[in-house]
This record gives C-alpha cells, sequence and structure tokens, in this order.
C-alpha cells in the first residue's frame, strides 16, 4: 500500500514537472491512438464486439526526441497501463520535398500495468515502439505504430509463459507550438 502511494505521488509529480517544463519550453505532444483489432475484434476469441483499448501520450519534445508520460486505458478487460516513455525522432525531411511532414519516432518505454480480474496484480512491463506520423497542417498529424510489450501480468492472470506481445495503433498527434 504505502508503495503504490509513493509510486502514485511520484508520477503526479513528474507529471505536473513535465507539464511546467512543456509549458515552459512550449513543445509537448500529446496523443491519443487505439488499437483497431481490439476495436474492431475484441479482447477475446468469444469476443461479440469490439471494445475501445485507448494510449494516451504527453511529451516534451525537441527536433530529435521526445520524452514523456504515457496511460494506457482498456476497462473491458480491466488493464491498465502508465509509465514513461522517450524516442528518437527520425526526420524524414531531408530527403526529398514530398517527405516533409513525415516523422519516424523509435524507442522504449517502462511503467506497470494493473489488472483487476480476480486478483489485484501490479507488475513492471517494458515495450519497444515504432510509428510513422504524418502531420497534414503544422500541429496536427496521424500516426500508425507497432509495440512490442512485456506482459508481466500474463503469467500471473494466465499463466502464460510467453510474455512478449505485439499490438498495432493507429491515433492522431498534437504538438504546440
Amino acid at each position: 500500500m504505502g508503495c503504490s502511494i509513493k509510486l502514485s505521488f511520484f508520477l503526479v509529480f513528474f507529471l505536473v514537472s513535465l507539464s511546467s517544463n512543456c509549458w515552459a519550453q512550449k513543445q509537448g505532444l500529446l496523443s491519443f491512438s487505439f488499437d483497431p483489432k481490439m476495436a474492431v475484434h475484441g479482447p477475446y476469441e468469444t469476443s461479440e464486439h469490439g471494445e475501445l483499448d485507448l494510449t494516451i501520450r504527453l511529451a516534451c519534445h525537441s527536433l530529435n526526441y521526445e520524452i514523456g508520460l504515457y496511460t494506457e486505458l482498456f476497462p473491458a478487460i480491466d488493464y491498465y497501463s502508465f509509465g514513461l516513455f522517450y524516442n528518437y525522432k527520425i526526420l524524414l525531411e531531408k530527403q526529398p520535398r514530398k517527405f516533409h511532414h513525415w516523422i519516424v519516432p523509435i524507442g522504449v518505454e517502462v511503467g506497470f500495468i494493473k489488472r483487476n480480474i480476480d486478483q489485484d496484480v501490479l507488475k513492471f512491463n517494458f515495450a519497444l515502439n515504432g510509428s510513422v506520423r504524418y502531420f497534414f497542417i503544422k500541429n496536427m498529424g496521424v500516426e500508425a505504430g507497432v509495440n512490442y510489450r512485456y506482459r508481466s501480468d500474463l503469467e500471473k492472470i494466465y499463466q502464460d509463459n510467453f510474455k512478449m506481445k505485439i499490438n498495432c495503433f493507429v491515433g492522431v498527434v498534437f504538438v504546440w507550438p
């Protein structure tokens, strides 16, 4: 209990610090993305309809990197993930002019997975991310990507020993200025 209070305090402190730093630097990023497979088919083979698996990211960014917080919310299976991420941005604008709105961020994230199925589970996780972004106006774009995540929660809940899982995501990205 004490550990989760300390962790919550640290995350709130970090979020406030990050937000104030983004505001002071005037270079922020906010993205909303979802898993299209879960939206269409749902989380289980027996699912009759899709469910929303939403990921929200808030970050400070510069020309070549972004660092920030993420949370993934999938209430249909009581799955909640939160943590920190770092992406290195590959800029395609140095290539032919037709690519001047394209960015390819690749990076890592570390955090925790919280599950509430039959028992409370709070487990460490990490992931590798890669995506492609296209900005159709200066401050707004779309994104499609892949996430390769260590799912430490699966062993405790489902006795699944293969804990690395791949999922795809699509969404919108807002940057300022």
